[in-house]
């Protein structure tokens, strides 16, 4: 079984784990939320800032992936991967592995409230909302 390792005081890292876990077949995959006190990093060989650094997967075969590359193996296991098989291709995978470094560099940066990720929420006002008839 596949072994998704993530941060869960992250609000956006736990809103695609929960995601994640509507979409994978049962028994496919397991979700280990690093940020609990339990959690013992050197059990795998690796720190806890390398392994909050950058999202880590363990697979079947006890094959470590991590970054752009977990996130590929983790879309092709739910069914996704035509979805991220574009960042495969020259050129794009370049740019997408760059961006998810970028992206995990600052992570830590937006966390605020006691390790927490700040998201901020988004207000809509009602004179903004353009409502549609129906068709029938």
């Amino acid at each position: 079984m596949m072994t998704v390792f993530y941060d869960g005081q992250c609000p956006l890292c736990a809103s695609e784990v929960s995601w994640l876990q509507k979409k994978v077949s049962p028994g496919r995959m397991l979700f280990q939320d690093i940020s609990v006190p339990v959690f013992n990093p050197s059990v795998y060989g690796k720190t806890m800032p390398a392994m909050m650094a950058e999202l880590h997967v363990l697979d079947d075969n006890g094959q470590w992936h991590t970054a752009m590359d977990a996130t590929r193996l983790i879309y092709r296991e739910i069914g996704l991967g035509w979805l991220v098989a574009p960042t495969k291709l020259p050129g794009l995978k370049q740019l997408f592995d760059w961006a998810y470094a970028t992206f995990a560099r600052f992570r830590p940066r937006l966390q605020k409230n006691h390790g927490q990720c700040e998201v901020q929420p988004v207000r809509i006002h009602a004179k903004n909302i353009v409502q549609f008839p129906r068709r029938r």
